[in-house]
């Protein structure tokens, strides 16, 4: 028996995947220059005036420089009448030294090609298409300062693509954190007193020393990775200072206890070298929080395509994605931009990102979410489905700081 409603969704997504079409050209065009021009974290100015113009031409209404960051913008184009709102989010950062070796001039126009695509129904779909434009992926976390700001208040959905190898759903990441440690100790002459001296750079050595007792302890989802930034220029520094990266898979080890351990180890080893310490916390990025109602539909529309999203992945690292994925139903995928066997942030990556297959897999991708975008907004079962497994999952709230409630 024929279906009406499904005829009908199928002819709208066939609808703007022939607009992505259309408008190949002029969205691999903004990836090369993108590609050409790398630009780090926070001074992707080309970047983001090229993808807004595009967005502009194409009916969104733009707003640059959302959440006090010059290079972060909204697009937003309401449809037919009330629904949800679906983020559909666009990275453009490049690597420092490398240029593009994560393939964000390729994710710079998943999200907005999806966008693009979707010209071509918005005025028959309820509710409201937004794409975020999101600076410093790479670092520091552009995102999370984007969700501080309030700026993806009023998102109901999120939706990202990100370039690799091969065709995969991202089920998991790490949760973890930066630390800092500055130990601070006094100068004397070396030779003649060194009695009156306090070696601020023990107290970072007596950091490693106890944070490396520990590591056999370690569950092996646990990666403590540390560094020297700073240990002085002369004998007994007055200064020095250290830099920890703490990150575990939620559910197997817990983030806050491993926390706690990292900076004891620290506490003590100030307390040993009669140094003082002074500890900074920087941005916590959560693990992925796949919803797996959206996932299903973004998979299924894949299939439409000739492409497979079955595959599950873990990655070791973090995206402050995660971050986005625990506020709202989010889920993240990846297509076959790189040939196989290329990694993220090598030389070999940045070539691979302005090549043909790159284009071709990422145009898909834009077909994907635009195709999952036009499900969300058309499918009160989905809607409905993807919210309360949602919520049925909370995870919580991790405080930034030990000390933080």
């Amino acid at each position: 028996m024929d279906d009406p409603v499904h005829d009908g969704i199928a002819a709208l997504k066939e609808r703007a995947c022939r607009r992505i079409d259309e408008m190949a050209p002029s969205l691999i065009e903004v990836s090369r220059r993108i590609w050409e021009t790398p630009e780090v974290a926070f001074e992707e100015e080309r970047a983001s005036r090229w993808l807004s113009d595009l967005l502009t031409a194409e009916g969104y209404d733009v707003v640059l420089g959302v959440g006090n960051l010059p290079t972060a913008f909204t697009a937003q184009r309401r449809g037919s009448g009330e629904g949800p709102t679906v983020g559909l989010f666009s990275e453009y950062d490049a690597l420092p030294d490398l240029g593009h070796g994560c393939g964000h001039n390729l994710l710079a126009i998943s999200g907005v090609g999806a966008a693009v695509g979707l010209t071509a129904v918005a005025d028959e779909l309820p509710g409201t298409i937004r794409i975020q434009g999101t600076p410093a992926e790479e670092g520091p976390s552009g995102k999370t300062l984007l969700l501080d700001a309030g700026v993806f208040e009023g998102l109901d959905f999120a939706v990202i693509f990100h370039p690799w190898d091969e065709a995969f759903v991202l089920e998991k990441m790490r949760t973890g954190q930066g630390i800092s440690f500055t130990f601070t100790g006094k100068h004397a002459h070396a030779a003649a007193h060194p009695e009156l001296a306090i070696d601020a750079l023990n107290g970072v050595i007596a950091l490693f020393n106890n944070v490396n007792l520990l590591r056999q302890h370690f569950r092996p989802d646990v990666s403590v990775t540390g560094n020297i930034p700073d240990g002085g220029q002369h004998a007994f520094p007055v200064t020095a200072k250290a830099r920890f990266g703490v990150r575990v898979f939620e559910g197997e080890t817990d983030f806050i206890e491993l926390r706690q351990m990292i900076v004891d180890c620290a506490r003590a080893a100030a307390l040993a070298t009669r140094t003082g310490l002074r500890i900074e916390y920087g941005i916590l990025e959560r693990g992925m929080k796949l919803n797996e109602a959206l996932t299903i539909a973004t998979v299924d529309n894949a299939d439409q395509l000739g492409i497979d999203l079955r595959k599950r992945v873990t990655m070791g690292g973090m995206s402050d994605f995660g971050n986005v994925s625990h506020k709202v139903p989010a889920t993240h995928f990846s297509t076959a931009t790189w040939p196989t066997g290329v990694t993220a942030h090598t030389p070999d990556a940045v070539a691979a990102s302005c090549q043909p297959q790159a284009f071709e897999a990422t145009l898909a991708a834009a077909k994907i979410e635009a195709m999952t975008a036009i499900d969300l907004l058309m499918r009160a079962d989905l809607v409905r489905q993807a919210q309360q497994e949602f919520a049925a999952n909370d995870l919580g709230e991790i405080p930034v700081t030990p000390d933080a409630g």
